[in-house]
């Protein structure tokens, strides 16, 4: 029976395989077709972690701990040691605080953060 249920998986498997690959197929051949608009380029940057890294540039010890900028009140920004334990963006510092409780708080330093943000 076990042999019988993995059979059937297998050839369903390569069913739904050749299926999917045959209209992945179909929708590229329609994209390239159709007229685009090439003249453009679009360019999407995530700058969420921007003021940690630019903190931990600064304190390089700081990179393997939770970090948070901001204050218990709000925070602007946390590194991706702090999301493993929940911790975000625009999120009220006691609230990360209890969710981290190593959570290393540094205030924000605006002018800083324009600085070198005009380096680049």
């Amino acid at each position: 029976m076990i042999k019988k249920i993995e059979d059937f998986k297998n050839q369903n498997a390569g069913k739904v395989y050749e299926s999917t690959l045959k209209e992945l197929n179909q929708q590229v051949k329609k994209m390239e077709s159709e007229e685009r608009d090439l003249s453009r380029t679009w360019i999407h940057i995530d700058m969420d972690m921007f003021y940690a890294a630019v903190e931990i540039r600064d304190r390089p010890e700081l990179a393997n701990v939770p970090l948070a900028i901001g204050s218990d009140s709000m925070i602007s920004t946390a590194n991706y040691e702090a999301r493993k334990f929940g911790v975000r963006s625009a999120m009220p510092g006691f609230i990360a605080r209890k969710l981290c409780p190593n959570l290393v708080f540094i205030p924000c330093n605006f002018e800083k953060y324009k600085d070198v943000s005009l380096v680049f």
